[in-house]
């Protein structure tokens, strides 16, 4: 599925890394697209919001509210980690993987090697891709202590 099928009304969740270093997630109803930004509300709130269009590499983007993914807050319900990192719950990795594999409609998406998938251990979170060669440093660390 390619972003270009986003109509007006389309229910859509974003996972993007928020100013604090912590996993983000809005839910958002797309009100227009205009020739470089979608028009959006989040939640029942009247006031209007836009971000660049196509999306920037730096957000998953999957259509429909309330999936099955959760951000680390949402998944221990109390705790989140400030890593910079793409911390998700909600499925195993495997499942996980797949899930964004085949749901993410976001093409320009290249952050993989950035998101782990976290566990019931807040302290042992999977490398949802670690094939992937990564210059950050929480993901390096965590490399290190697994092999």
């Amino acid at each position: 599925m390619s972003v270009i099928d986003i109509q007006p009304k389309d229910k859509l969740t974003i996972f993007s890394i928020n100013g604090i270093a912590a996993t983000s997630k809005d839910e958002i109803t797309v009100e227009k697209i205009e020739e470089s930004r979608i028009i959006f509300k989040r939640g029942r709130k009247r006031a209007l919001y836009s971000m660049p269009f196509p999306f920037t590499n730096d957000r998953l983007v999957f259509k429909g509210h309330n999936i099955i993914l959760k951000t680390d807050f949402e998944h221990f319900g109390n705790t989140f980690c400030g890593n910079a990192c793409y911390n998700l719950g909600g499925l195993p990795a495997s499942e996980m993987r797949i899930f964004i594999d085949t749901k993410n409609i976001n093409k320009n998406f290249d952050k993989y090697a950035h998101i782990l998938c976290m566990t019931n251990d807040i302290d042992k979170p999977e490398i949802l891709y670690p094939e992937l060669t990564s210059h950050h440093a929480v993901i390096d660390r965590i490399k290190r202590r697994e092999y």
